[in-house]
């Protein structure tokens, strides 16, 4: 038996501000795709700022936050199925087909359908990976960038509120 502590609404309130930040941490984590090794990655931000190939639209943020908030949900499930499973949680690199592959046959399956419909989200939204990827990369090196995403997640959680 779990013992979960009962959070009061003041408290429910601070996690759910707290939500936009973990949910862009979690997402650069599963759609960041493994390095190439004949990339330099260290390089890769300022040549594509020199090349001025960072123009994210405003209709992207919003199209990155509504798939952040679509994805939040399948993350929450996958997690509690995998602990349930596993016990613990190991880092899950949706591009990284070897880590997938290496997970224990009770989890790999979890872990899989949660990588395809991680995907399918973002496509619906209409986001290829490497724009989204584009995205997570950008907020994490900016934090203006960033605040102007958790401003979009948070406008789109009062708006889902609302209905």
């Amino acid at each position: 038996m779990v013992i979960r502590p009962r959070f009061s609404s003041v408290s429910r309130y601070r996690l759910w501000r707290c939500l936009p930040v973990a949910l862009l941490s979690l997402c650069a984590t599963i759609f960041t795709p493994p390095p190439q090794p004949s990339q330099s990655n260290f390089f890769q931000p300022f040549i594509s700022a020199a090349l001025g190939q960072t123009s994210i639209t405003p209709e992207e943020i919003t199209r990155y936050a509504r798939s952040i908030l679509d994805i939040e949900p399948l993350r929450q499930k996958a997690y509690e199925q995998i602990q349930e499973n596993n016990g613990s949680v190991p880092l899950i690199d949706c591009y990284n087909s070897d880590q997938l592959n290496a997970l224990n046959s009770t989890i790999r399956p979890i872990a899989i359908n949660y990588c395809q419909q991680c995907q399918q989200i973002v496509e619906k939204n209409g986001l290829g990976p490497a724009q989204f990827n584009e995205i997570t990369r950008r907020q994490e090196q900016d934090a203006q960038f960033r605040e102007t995403i958790r401003n979009e997640i948070i406008q789109l959680q009062e708006q889902r509120s609302e209905r």
